[in-house]
Formats: C-alpha cells, structure tokens, sequence
C-alpha cells in the first residue's frame, strides 16, 4: 500500500537524517527543541514544522525547500537563491525564518500599514500536539493537517491513537478537530460547487467537520480509509523511533490498530475557554449548528439536522442527519489550560448530553 504519511523504512531522506547523515542537524534540533519543532512525514517528503508553519522541506530527491511568502513578506534580503537552498544557507539564515513564519501565522508584521491574515489555529494545533504528547493524556497525537483527496473540502486537525487498547486488544484511532474559541466553532452547512485541489466544500464549522467524518469513516471506502491511516499511523511512528525521535510514543503496529470504522472515535476539541461563561456559550454554539432543539425555535434554518438535504444531493452515501450522525462514534472535550485530552472529561456529542452540560456549567 502506498503511504500519503510515513516512509519506507529503506528511504533516502531516513539515511539522511540519521546519524552520520547529510541532515542530522535536523534531526537534532527537533530532539534538542521538542517544544518549538515538530516533523511531519508526508508524500515522500519530510517537513519540519515551526508554529504551525513549514519552515523547511526535504523532497524525495533530498532538494530543500520553504514557502518563499514567508520570506517576501517579511521583506528581508536573503543572501542564498530559495530555488537553491542549501542546508548551511537554511542554518545561517534560521532566526530570520522563525521570524519570518512567525510573522505569518500571527498575521504581526513591523510594518503597521501590511495587513494579513492569522493563521492562529495553525499554531495551536502543534501547540497541542506537542503538550499533549508530553502530559498525562489518554490519546497520542501523531499527525495534523491530514487529508485525503476527494472526501470534503477540508482536513482533520490532528490524528489520535489511544494509549490504552481496548477490549478487543487494539488500540483506538481518533479523527480529531481542533477548535480555537467560540468563533472558530461557527458555520453554516453549506456546499460550494467549486472545489478547492479537488476537495469539495461543506464549510468550515463544526456541521461541515460532520460531512468529512462521515464521508471518510461510512462511504463505500470506508474500511479501506481506516486501514490506510493504521497503515501510516505505524509507519510514521517507526519512523521517528527510526530517527531516535520518539515522540513520547512507544512503537505501535497496524495489527495492534483497530480498522473497523465504528471503532475511530471523532472528537470535537474546542480550546481557550477561560471560564464556564465562554464553556457554555460554546456549547450552544455546537448545539445551534448540529442539532434542532424543540425548546430553541431560533436555530432551525442553520443546523445541520435541517440543512442535510443539501449534503444527500451531492452525497450519495448521506441519508439521513439523524441516521447518518448514529454512525459516528463523536465525542466533544473542551480542554484545559495544559492541553491534553483526558477521554472522562469527554461527553457524548448528542443534544441530550449538551443540555444537561449547559445546566451543570450554569449551577457551579
């Protein structure tokens, strides 16, 4: 099977990043800034990952690269060619592209007059990763930003491994969303007729992040979906053993995953909630979007419960929302300050278990 995530463990880049190898040093500074940089292994390549942003590649062919916006929007002067970077120009030059993606993903330049966008969700996603890995959680973060072409406009934040087996002696795969604060939770199901590197559009909300849980764990595909991500969730893992990054992760291996698509578990994470008040707005938020609540008559025209006709006439798997939701194994968590997901503190995401955490959230 071919692997989007993870390399074969004879691949040129692992040699080059090995010990003794042509990249060590990369290699190195993750092991020495664990906290700051993270390496993802996709398609071949290998990116290291800093706020969120990709800071380096090294392709198939060891040739290294960045995303030249970055540097231009910064408006240094570079002194190396970025079609031509070599590892000592990448060494020399390291402060100005933190910066440089800093810059980027906060949407904070010196300039006051350069306005762009933010891309905070971006570092709070590797943020979580990396604590969460680190804390007494009950899932290890192995992936974020995974994708599959052709199964909705959009990706899963992260992706999860139990650290416990289940009773059937596996370990458990979680598709996980991150969301940063209440607003980041809005959005109306919608669907776009034009798509985006052949992905198509749901939105961005939490009913859209339903359309891709489903798409990819109950569609024709489904099992073969999840024997792929346990196929590359293992490779990536003996990868990072392979290169002395272990991630805080033991290493797992598909016959230890379960692949039976009932099993994943989609959660629903929602961050930066300061106090019960923002808890519970967020829960509304959720059930506004999601569900349709005889005692709320305000919210009919936006959820998803309502709108999911707009998904069976471009998906021919949907049914039903009520039907079609049953079949998803979701969880939401609304994390701590130390970022780590403790599956007690985890509830069933139905209308039923969101009214009654709204009334405990009210009393306390």
């Amino acid at each position: 099977m071919n692997n989007q995530r993870g390399l074969d463990k004879e691949h040129a880049i692992l040699k080059k990043l090995m010990t003794n190898g042509e990249y060590e040093y990369i290699t190195q500074i993750v092991q020495d800034s664990s906290n700051e940089y993270w390496l993802g292994i996709r398609n071949d390549s290998v990116m290291l990952y800093y706020m969120g942003g990709k800071i380096l590649e090294i392709d198939a062919d060891g040739g290294l690269s960045l995303d030249r916006n970055y540097v231009l929007r910064l408006g240094e002067t570079v002194d190396f060619d970025l079609d031509k970077m070599t590892l000592e120009d990448w060494k020399r030059n390291e402060g100005m592209l933190r910066k440089a993606v800093q810059c980027f993903q906060t949407g904070e330049y010196e300039n006051p007059s350069f306005k762009a966008d933010k891309h905070l969700e971006r570092i709070s996603e590797q943020e979580f990763m990396m604590q969460n890995n680190r804390l007494n959680s009950d899932w290890y973060l192995i992936d974020m930003e995974y994708s599959v072409e052709g199964l909705g406009y959009g990706r899963f934040d992260m992706i999860g491994l139990s650290k416990k087996k289940g009773p059937d002696g596996k370990h458990k795969l979680a598709l996980i969303e991150l969301k940063s604060g209440i607003l980041a939770i809005k959005g109306r199901l919608e669907y776009d007729k034009k798509e985006k590197n052949k992905l198509k559009n749901f939105g961005s909300g939490v009913a859209g992040h339903i359309v891709n849980y489903f798409n990819f764990l109950h569609s024709p595909d489904g099992t073969k979906n999840v024997e792929r991500l346990a196929e590359e969730v293992s490779t990536m893992i003996s990868n990072y053993h392979a290169l002395g990054l272990n991630m805080d992760i033991p290493q797992i291996y598909k016959t230890d995953i379960s692949c039976e698509p009932g099993q994943v578990k989609c959660l629903l994470v929602i961050s930066d909630l300061c106090n019960n008040k923002e808890k519970i707005s967020a829960l509304k938020t959720v059930k506004h979007y999601l569900f349709e609540d005889e005692d709320d008559k305000t919210i009919a025209k936006d959820n998803a419960e309502v709108n999911w006709e707009k998904v069976k006439v471009f998906n021919k798997n949907a049914s039903s929302f009520a039907e079609d939701y049953s079949k998803l194994n979701m969880k939401i968590y609304l994390c701590n300050d130390e970022r780590n997901i403790q599956e007690k503190e985890a509830r069933k995401l139905n209308l039923e278990e969101l009214k009654e955490w709204i009334k405990e959230l009210k009393t306390e």
